[in-house]
């Protein structure tokens, strides 16, 4: 971006004033050396924690899904409304609770708040082998979602405090690696913990034991090994932390010097970009929950056993691993609206094959793409809103209303798959093929639009350097300034 008329308006960053600007500073050959050694320690010690803990959210919110076809129905006398209560109540307080717990990672260090939330939904996990009737088992389910609500939207915010708007893209897809691995790793460690023998354990209740108790564990860990932002960061070298600083500050904004205003909040909540962008997660999401919750029950409604199909459901997220390594690729190569241009097509035609081919290998060869393509382009997804936002404060507010709206997936999707649609599930896969249709349109729309707004901005240029440094910083993406990421 060309250098434009800077404020005069100045900020104490780290003891030192600095001038607003949503410029990348110009760099030396030695600071370009620094900010490799940086990055390599902040890809190291940060995004590792976060993956792993990413794992254990997918594993936790899906294993019902492996729990539905070993025996959980018959257990707790599930009707097929009940199947979809079950499974959506999770959802309904994940998005709920979603904003209030993104304003909260403010409130909290990151270490404290992830290593809270992280041990109240394994216990959670865990107590949901413990439910005798389907009514405990619900409300456990619901606040296993509260609980999770602050995980994935927390991060989206959280990895943003540790690099520049341009670092952001290729993070977030190695972040969002962790859910292919997840699923990859999940079916066969699902199948083999519900093929375990306990004495007085039912299969499924073996499965949210043990799977609730590793994350316990790894919660626990998460408090000494998290680092909560890069101006307390311990890896660092004076040099590094002063440049590191610098950038994020000049980038995004400092995340331990933000607050999330009243302003702030009320900016997101009437921006109408971010339900847009919500609305093509949603789309996104709606497949990858069929893929996550219900994968095990469409593999096993073409002809496959339950526990067959408890391992094959892995399958799907061994071609999403494929896909989030090619995304990993490219996310920083090409502009986000040319993936989704790619991969919607590619999602729908799959998802066609699963819903109304004929033949159990090419159905499932069609669950397959779907996996490889809505994997792959998630990724893109969170980084389009994260990088659009335009500040710390308005992107606390504005990923968690995102998210939301994401999240209204796991609500209605589950009453298209009971067992009472089986084994066509002709509503909910017509839906979902509709949905990612809309979804398209809805990436287009905002390609055109956030085009021509930097183009105006690019030929009507505005100088606002009389504007104080807080008055600039509440324009967010409306500064003159800004540029949108395609």
């Amino acid at each position: 971006m060309a250098e434009k008329p800077q404020s005069q308006s100045y900020n104490e960053v780290d003891g030192e004033k600095q001038k607003f600007t949503l410029t990348e500073p110009e760099l030396t050959e030695n600071e370009k050396l620094l900010v490799k050694s940086y990055l390599r320690k902040i890809d190291n010690r940060v995004l590792p924690v976060v993956i792993l803990l990413y794992m254990c959210s997918s594993l936790d919110r899906s294993n019902i899904g492996v729990a539905f076809v070993n025996g959980l129905i018959t257990a707790l006398n599930l009707s097929s409304s009940l199947q979809g209560t079950a499974a959506a109540i999770f959802s309904v307080t994940y998005t709920i609770f979603e904003a209030p717990s993104n304003i909260l990672l403010k409130k909290f260090k990151p270490r404290n708040w992830f290593s809270f939330i992280v041990v109240g939904w394994s216990v959670s996990c865990m107590f949901l082998a413990l439910c005798k009737t389907s009514t405990s088992f619900i409300i456990v389910r619901a606040i296993l979602g509260a609980f999770e609500s602050g995980f994935t939207p927390g991060v989206v915010a959280y990895l943003p405090y540790w690099y520049a708007r341009n670092e952001i893209g290729a993070r977030m897809t190695l972040f969002f690696i962790a859910l292919p691995i997840a699923g990859m790793f999940g079916a066969p460690i699902g199948g083999g913990l519900v093929s375990i023998n306990v004495p007085n354990l039912k299969p499924y209740q073996t499965l949210f034991l043990f799977e609730g108790a590793l994350t316990f564990l790894i919660g626990v860990m998460t408090y000494f090994v998290m680092q909560d932002y890069p101006d307390t960061a311990t890896f660092f070298t004076p040099e590094e932390r002063e440049l590191a600083l610098r950038r994020i500050s000049a980038s995004m904004g400092l995340a331990s010097k933000s607050k999330v205003s009243n302003k702030q909040t009320w900016k997101a909540i009437l921006d109408w970009k971010v339900y847009v962008f919500g609305f093509i997660g949603y789309g996104i999401n709606n497949s990858l929950y069929i893929i996550q919750l219900y994968g095990p029950t469409l593999i096993k409604s073409m002809g496959y056993k339950n526990t067959t199909a408890t391992f094959l459901s892995g399958l799907p997220f061994a071609f999403g691993f494929i896909g989030v390594l090619l995304g990993a690729y490219y996310i920083d190569k090409i502009k986000i609206w040319k993936a989704y241009m790619l991969a919607l097509p590619i999602n729908i035609t799959g998802y066609a094959l699963a819903a109304f081919a004929k033949g159990s290998v090419i159905r499932l060869v069609g669950i397959c793409v779907v996996g490889f393509a809505t994997c792959g382009i998630i990724p893109f997804t969170a980084t389009w809103m994260s990088t659009n936002s335009g500040s710390v404060a308005k992107r606390m507010v504005a990923v968690a209303i995102y998210s939301s709206i994401g999240g209204f997936a796991g609500i209605a999707t589950p009453y298209m798959f009971g067992t009472k649609y089986a084994p066509e599930f002709m509503l909910g896969n017509v839906f979902n093929l509709a949905l990612l249709g809309l979804t398209m349109l809805s990436v287009i729309f905002m390609k055109f639009y956030l085009e021509a707004q930097n183009k105006r901005r690019e030929t009507n240029p505005v100088d606002v350097s009389h504007l104080s440094y807080e008055e600039q910083e509440l324009l967010n993406d409306e500064h003159p300034e800004f540029r949108y990421r395609l």
